[in-house]
């Protein structure tokens, strides 16, 4: 996948639904570093909207794995 960024929002978005694809097969560590990648893309390109589903996902394995404290700082983040 190409991490140029002409549109900002499709490179986030595609990392976003790997990470969701990921999550939802219970490939947490794999998933977490596809939200980190697309949270990174998100906020280098200033695309806010998506900065903020982006938190709420990559907080999701993180809150799974009785990581609580780190999913409540991801989204406060």
């Amino acid at each position: 996948m190409r991490d140029e960024v002409g549109y900002s929002g499709f490179a986030a978005r595609a990392y976003t639904d790997l990470g969701v694809s990921l999550h939802g097969v219970g490939a947490y560590d794999a998933a977490e570093r596809a939200f980190e990648h697309a949270m990174e893309l998100a906020v280098r390109t200033g695309t806010a909207y998506a900065t903020t589903f982006i938190k709420v996902y990559r907080a999701a394995p993180r809150f799974e794995r009785g990581r609580v404290a780190e999913a409540e700082s991801q989204l406060l983040d």
